[in-house]
């Protein structure tokens, strides 16, 4: 990715509403896993993998004991500045042991960037315990890919069925998968299509950031809905894993 886009991001990441919506939702799957665990089990572990600058953190740390990596050191440097434990490495070789345990694994669209995103899976599980949960997030749709894809350095949008066979050749076991940004999809879609003919740019969302507080109930809504069932179509894949032994 460039500087430049890395710095836009950097500017936008806590009050986009993109990045906004994407800490409701994974928030609402994090507090889902937190009921369905019982209160003898300890505070619940969680690291962010391609975790950016931290905000997602700041925001879990008070359900979870929250920790990240990222293998961009500006980005790294400066959530450390803002007190978060982050750590600087690479998603496929992740720097702790099989008897480091995470009770929750986030790796938030991350696959995406990935030469081999199996191996990123397979990294994920092999650092998670036994009944925890590895909680994914990708781009769907392969037909959309194009010039905001090439511009964050995507290698792929994904399917249902690529992402769960990639899940499956991990090794993990998929317990739900959705799609996301239901109600932003048509606009979204729209402005993709047009992309796929034109080359890079600034990253920016698909809709004006004055939407913010509009947009903000839509993922109000979505958030609530998927701890509960699944969506139909989207702009993005959300997935639960999980795995029944040691990797």
């Amino acid at each position: 990715m460039r500087d430049e886009e890395y710095r836009l991001l950097w500017e936008e990441e806590e009050r986009h509403w993109w990045h906004a919506g994407k800490r409701q939702i994974v928030r609402g799957q994090v507090l889902k896993f937190l009921a369905g665990r019982s209160t003898n089990q300890g505070k619940v572990r969680l690291l962010d993998v391609g975790c950016g600058d931290g905000a997602l953190l700041r925001e879990l740390g008070c359900l979870v004991e929250a920790e990240g990596i990222d293998c961009h050191l500006p980005l790294v440097e400066r959530a450390r500045a803002g007190g978060l434990r982050v750590c600087h490495g690479d998603a496929c070789r992740l720097p702790y042991d099989n008897a480091t345990f995470f009770d929750l694994v986030l790796l938030l669209d991350v696959l995406e960037h990935l030469d081999d995103d199996r191996l990123g899976l397979m990294e994920a599980g092999r650092v998670l315990r036994p009944g925890g949960m590895v909680l994914v997030s990708v781009p769907a749709h392969p037909w959309l890919y194009g010039s905001h894809d090439r511009a964050l350095g995507h290698r792929r949008r994904y399917t249902p069925q690529s992402l769960f066979r990639t899940a499956g050749g991990a090794g993990l076991s998929v317990e739900f998968m959705s799609y996301t940004n239901f109600f932003i999809f048509p606009a979204a879609a729209l402005v993709r299509m047009k992309e796929r003919s034109q080359s890079g740019g600034a990253v920016r969302g698909c809709l004006p950031p004055f939407w913010g507080k509009f947009i903000a109930g839509f993922y109000r809504v979505e958030s609530w809905w998927l701890k509960r069932w699944s969506i139909p179509i989207g702009l993005s894949l959300l997935v639960r894993l999980s795995k029944e032994a040691f990797l």
